[in-house]
């Protein structure tokens, strides 16, 4: 499966990223939607009422997408002043990590109910069984319906930035400028990185 992962070009350390092979990833606390990461929980009382992953800050996520859309590339690729970074998902499994995860969109604001579901799903399928950790997934995975268009899959790590991730191409937005175009076309080549501009 391709997944992308998109960069609008005046953000910084955008060009950083893509000229060192490597993905940045967040902590929850700058999401753009305040109630990501968070659950409530209403079935287990034993474990508590809440549980709210901007507090974990050790855990970091980077965000990608399954579809190169119009919608990604003006949400996330500067309109086309950007650049959309193509991924194989078995590719990530091997170099960072096994547990990516496609996340779910509800209409609820704080996932309830779906809380049982998602424990289940990620203990049967040979994750860590400690709570704490199926909470943490379970936390990632679930979001509000608004943003159903990012089809998006997340990949959790401690490290804020892993290099050595080379992707298989880079689409270059039809708006970036000539000199940028040219830097990661030149790295493209050295990498043997497919490489295409895209009219947005």
């Amino acid at each position: 499966m391709k997944l992308y992962k998109f960069y609008p070009a005046d953000k910084p350390h955008t060009i950083d990223n893509i000229l060192r092979n490597q993905l940045y990833f967040s902590l929850p606390r700058g999401f753009e939607d305040p109630l990501d990461s968070n659950l409530c929980i209403i079935s287990c009382s034993d474990i508590g009422t809440a549980f709210d992953l901007r507090g974990q800050s050790d855990t970091r996520v980077t965000c990608l997408t399954k579809e190169q859309s119009d919608y990604m590339w003006q949400h996330f690729g500067g309109d086309g002043n950007g650049f959309c970074l193509e991924y194989d998902d078995s590719y990530l499994r091997s170099k960072i990590s096994k547990d990516i995860i496609e996340v779910e969109y509800y209409p609820e604001p704080i996932i309830e109910a779906k809380l049982n579901n998602g424990l289940s799903k990620y203990v049967s399928s040979g994750f860590d069984k400690k709570l704490g950790y199926c909470l943490l997934i379970a936390a990632f995975q679930y979001k509000r319906i608004e943003f159903q268009e990012e089809k998006e899959f997340r990949v959790l790590s401690k490290r804020e930035v892993i290099t050595g991730i080379v992707p298989r191409k880079i689409i270059i937005g039809n708006k970036v400028n000539t000199a940028l175009k040219s830097d990661v076309s030149n790295h493209c080549s050295l990498y043997k990185i497919g490489c295409e501009v895209r009219k947005v």
